[in-house]
C-alpha cells in the first residue's frame, strides 16, 4: 500500500480547473494563432480593483512561428501523457520581456505554456488565456486564472490614437466594467 502511495506521488497529474473549463467554454470561437503573429503593444490594463501603476513605456508582446528546435525544446520538457493541450495545435512563440512561452490552440481560448526552466512562475507550466479581436487593430487579452478581473487591451499599432482606443473600450462591455490604467503616453 505504501509503495502505491509513493508511486502516485511520482506520476504527474494534469487537470484543468473549473475556471479554465469555463473560460474555454466561453471562448470556443475559432481564432488561428496566425492572426496574432507580429508585435502587440499593451495599451491599457483593466482590473476589478485598479492598483496597476501606469507607465509611459510600451510593453510589447512579440508573437512568432517557432523553429523546429524551439518546438522540440517544449516537447522534450512538456510532452507527457494526459496534458490538456497538443503541440500539433497551431503553436506560436510569445515573448514579453523576460517571459517566454508558447501559445497553443485554434480557439480564442489558448494554452500558454511557459518556456522550459521558466516554470517557477507557474508550477503547472501552463495557463489558459483568451484572446478576442475587437477590431483588426485591437485585441482583448484575458488571463483566465484571474476570472476576468484583469484584462489588457493590445494593439498592433504602437501609435493608436486615444480616440480609437476610447471607441473600442466604449463598445466592449467587458472592458467598461473594469477600472483602467493606460500603459503608454
Amino acid at each position: 500500500m505504501l509503495s502505491l502511495i509513493y508511486l502516485a506521488c511520482l506520476v504527474p497529474a494534469f487537470a484543468l480547473t473549473d475556471i479554465d473549463i469555463k473560460c474555454m467554454a466561453n471562448n470556443e470561437e475559432h481564432l488561428s494563432n496566425d492572426r496574432l503573429l507580429g508585435t502587440w503593444y499593451i495599451m491599457y490594463t483593466f482590473s476589478f480593483m485598479g492598483g496597476v501603476i501606469p507607465t509611459t513605456a510600451y510593453t510589447n508582446i512579440t508573437i512568432t512561428k517557432p523553429t523546429a528546435e524551439d518546438l522540440q525544446l517544449f516537447k522534450d520538457e512538456y510532452l507527457a501523457p494526459g496534458l490538456p493541450y497538443s503541440f500539433e495545435d497551431n503553436p506560436v512563440l510569445s515573448t514579453k520581456g523576460q517571459e517566454n512561452g508558447m501559445l497553443i490552440g485554434n480557439n480564442r481560448a489558448k494554452f500558454y505554456v511557459l518556456k522550459p526552466n521558466d516554470g517557477f512562475l507557474n508550477p503547472f507550466g501552463y495557463e489558459v488565456q483568451a484572446y478576442q479581436f475587437l477590431t483588426e487593430k485591437f485585441v482583448m487579452h484575458t488571463p483566465c486564472p484571474l476570472r476576468g478581473n484583469r484584462r489588457m487591451l493590445l494593439s498592433n499599432d504602437r501609435h493608436a490614437t486615444v480616440e480609437e482606443m476610447e471607441r473600442v473600450i466604449k463598445n466592449t462591455r467587458e472592458l467598461n466594467i473594469l477600472e483602467r490604467n493606460r500603459f503608454c503616453a
